[in-house]
Formats: C-alpha cells, sequence, structure tokens
C-alpha cells in the first residue's frame, strides 16, 4: 500500500513540477483514475484502457456505459466522462462551424480522428443548419457491418435530436478509399436513418492526412449534398 501510494505521489508531483505535456498519456490517465480508485493499483488499468482505445483523447471520448463495459465502476467511468465532458465544453467553438460542403467535413472529422492509431467510427449528430451537436464513437477496432450496428447508431441520432447524422473513421493503412465493406456499411445505415426521418449527409474516411467524402462520390443518395458542393480541398 505505501508502494502504491508513493507512486501516486511522484505522479502528481511530476503533473505540477512539468505539466501534462511532459507525461506519457498512460500515467496522465493512471493520475486521473487514483482520485476514483483511492486504493489500487491503477497503472495496468490505465495501460488497458490506452490500449484498448488507441490513446488517451479515445478514452475522454468514451461514455459511462461503454467504460463500464471495459471494467470501469461507476465513480471511475464518472469521473473520465466528466473529463471528457469538459474538453468538450472548452473545444464547442470549433463544433459550431457549419459542416455545408465536403471540405469542412473533411477537416473536421480529421480532427476528430487524428488521436486515434486503430480503426473507430464516430456518428456525428448535426442540428438542422449541419452544425455538430454531439459525437459517439460506435464502433472500435475492424470496422465491418457485423461491428457497427444501426439500431446503435440510430438511438444515438436520435438521443441527440439530429436532423442529420454524419459517419467518419480512420483507415490505419492511410489510403482513405472505401472497401466494399465500407459502402455496404454505408448504405445499410443511410437506410436505417431514413426509417426514423434522419438524413445521413455524408460518410468520411479519413487515411494519412487525405479524407475521402462518401456523399461527393454519390454513394450517398442525398439533395441536401447535391446543393452544398464545395471546391475539392481535402476531400476526395
Amino acid at each position: 500500500m505505501e508502494e502504491h501510494s508513493g507512486h501516486r505521489q511522484r505522479l502528481r508531483e511530476s503533473f505540477l513540477a512539468l505539466g501534462a505535456k511532459a507525461m506519457p498519456e498512460h500515467q496522465l490517465l493512471e493520475l486521473l483514475l487514483t482520485y476514483a480508485i483511492p486504493r489500487r493499483d491503477v497503472n495496468p488499468l490505465a495501460h488497458r484502457l490506452i490500449e484498448r482505445y488507441g490513446s488517451l483523447a479515445a478514452v475522454l471520448k468514451a461514455d459511462v456505459a461503454e467504460l463500464k463495459n471495459a471494467g470501469l465502476g461507476e465513480y471511475a467511468a464518472t469521473l473520465i466522462a466528466l473529463a471528457g465532458a469538459m474538453r468538450n465544453i472548452s473545444e464547442k467553438p470549433r463544433k459550431k462551424q457549419r459542416l455545408n460542403n465536403p471540405e469542412r467535413a473533411a477537416e473536421y472529422c480529421m480532427q476528430l480522428l487524428r488521436p486515434h492509431r486503430y480503426e473507430v467510427m464516430y456518428l456525428v449528430s448535426l442540428d438542422s443548419g449541419l452544425k455538430p451537436i454531439h459525437e459517439d464513437m460506435v464502433s472500435s477496432g475492424t470496422i465491418d457491418q457485423s461491428a457497427v450496428y444501426p439500431r446503435i447508431i440510430a438511438e444515438c441520432a436520435l438521443r441527440h435530436a439530429a436532423a442529420y447524422a454524419m459517419l467518419c473513421h480512420n483507415h490505419p493503412s492511410g489510403n482513405p478509399a472505401p472497401s466494399n465493406e465500407d459502402i455496404a456499411m454505408t448504405k445499410m445505415i443511410f437506410s436505417a436513418l431514413s426509417g426514423i426521418g434522419i438524413q445521413l449527409y455524408d460518410h468520411i474516411i479519413v487515411g494519412d492526412e487525405r479524407a475521402y467524402s462518401m456523399a461527393r462520390n454519390v454513394y450517398i443518395p442525398s439533395d441536401i449534398n447535391n446543393n452544398n458542393q464545395g471546391t475539392e480541398d481535402k476531400s476526395t
């Protein structure tokens, strides 16, 4: 117990003396977890969460239910979700921009996915003005039709009263071109959302600082996309 206490004290001292940027991600997460789990070595847990989600930023984007499924208790999951929510509030000005053309949507998705080393997918709920309302990680690991559940995506979009929805996921290989599975999955989710009156605005695939717009390449039928084609920049 004294060994754990000394280690925690050293973590706090490092943070106070050096700041967050000088510390490894797993140590920052470990320090945060000590405030919710006071009597256990949380170093293995911090490593396991970073490995599962790919980065500290990705851990902070997970919701309470997902964190509990990853093995955290109620207090620890709530603390991490709260830290992530506070971070989201600080980034709110970026999220108010209208994503009314493929270039803006591509830039938004690249910023969202940049922290992730592994393949993940987000659903971005949009209001009637195409401004982001909320981001939900709906899948992690290898993305395929079996890993992405239309019901979960529909529930997320309804929970945030979305008028439109946008999918974005990354290809760690660096090539953003869609696979046959990506195309089939997009059509499946388009149908699921259409059935509840929500338009799938786009599906952006990101790889190696490049982005591919499924809407621009006519994989998503949509009048709103046809009316908002801008000059090509970061999307192809």
